[in-house]
């Protein structure tokens, strides 16, 4: 028997024991977490990692960015940007499910490239790594667990997440992992 209650679901096993499991691994048992990653495996000092989350017609899209890399980052969260319609061409990035036996695909668009000619709004601006940084360093971009990290966007909106290079031939991977819900 399965027991919700807020954002958690129990259930009672066989024995009469109460097994409870945390919305995520809820979410993934459900076939509605997805993840996605970019990597770029030299990037030049000063070169943009720009992932674009599109507007849609599908339900909020609650988002945690972790970054892997091996020199000075700064990662950023726009809200509402323009795109450059000039400048290297986006390529669409795939959705996973993380259930994989679960035919549910993501609403959100994603696609990787562009230039930003407006950010629009900041959210946060974080560097990461510096003089002394651990190369092949994880962050998981704004605090250390999913609550401190969690970003819930608006559908309606755009938003890009930006990598850049501080420094010469650094490496860079983003991954991203979600799960779509409406705001209620």
């Amino acid at each position: 028997m399965l027991i919700h209650y807020g954002h958690n679901t129990a259930e009672v096993d066989s024995h009469g024991g109460l097994v409870k499991i945390d919305n995520e691994h809820y979410e993934i048992h459900e076939g509605e977490l997805f993840t996605s990653a970019v990597v770029s495996a030299s990037a030049a000092s000063g070169t943009n990692i720009n992932i674009l989350m599109s507007a849609h017609s599908g339900e909020a899209s609650h988002m945690v960015f972790a970054v892997v890399f091996d020199g000075p980052v700064l990662a950023s969260l726009f809200e509402s940007v323009t795109l450059s319609a000039t400048g290297p061409t986006r390529t669409a990035i795939t959705a996973y499910n993380r259930n994989r036996t679960s035919s549910n695909a993501a609403s959100l668009p994603l696609s990787a490239g562009g230039n930003l000619t407006a950010n629009g709004t900041t959210l946060i601006s974080m560097q990461l790594g510096g003089i002394n940084y651990n190369p092949g360093t994880i962050a998981r971009f704004g605090g250390s667990t999913r609550g401190e990290s969690e970003w819930v966007l608006d559908p309606t909106k755009s938003y890009t997440f930006q990598v850049k290079s501080l420094a010469a031939n650094t490496s860079v991977s983003v991954a991203l992992e979600w799960y779509e819900h409406d705001t209620e």
